[in-house]
């Protein structure tokens, strides 16, 4: 994942004789969208500070640019199939039809939703989004219209973006 910073941070002005300073707060900075490797997918997990959630992952998403002749397989973590070819898979076709683009399937205790372009369209793609966090180890693969996964080559260089929703409040520091 991208990497969390901390930075101390205060203010001073000086203004003609007088100096006046805040107290030092802490800055967190960490990206708002990270970019994986298909093939190279890590967990999904909250970037926290001191048991506290700074964000969580919101939306998953990726577009199939790599071969046209394959379509996307999106396996949840705890093994249920979201997006493919399969009969077990909750989604097969394009959700464009539906209420919003969106089709919405119960995965463990949550609701996730789902845009998905369909194979059939030129430049495939997906997003999965929740109110909850979306973590753990989500598995985005590409496959045969038969349901045969390619070897990993195929996948190698497919981009797989996440977006982290911030919980952020304003902090007002008091000057000495």
């Amino acid at each position: 994942m991208g990497e969390h910073i901390i930075y101390d941070v205060m203010a001073s002005v000086d203004l003609y004789d007088k100096s006046i300073s805040t107290q030092s707060a802490k800055l967190h900075i960490y990206p708002k969208t990270i970019t994986m490797l298909a093939s190279d997918i890590k967990p999904l997990e909250s970037i926290t500070e001191n048991d506290t959630v700074l964000a969580d992952p919101a939306l998953i998403y990726a577009s199939n640019s790599i071969d046209q002749n394959l379509r996307f397989r999106v396996i949840a973590p705890n093994g249920q199939c979201i997006i493919g070819v399969s009969e077990e898979c909750a989604i097969h076709d394009s959700t464009a039809n539906q209420r919003g683009g969106l089709a919405s399937i119960e995965y463990e205790d949550q609701i996730i939703r789902v845009r998905y372009s369909g194979p059939e369209n030129s430049l495939e793609r997906f997003s999965i989004t929740s109110i909850d966090p979306l973590v753990n180890h989500w598995t985005v693969s590409l496959e045969t219209s038969d349901g045969i996964v390619p070897q990993a080559q195929a996948i190698k260089d497919m981009s797989i973006k996440v977006k982290y929703r911030t919980y952020s409040e304003t902090i007002t520091v008091n000057s000495e």
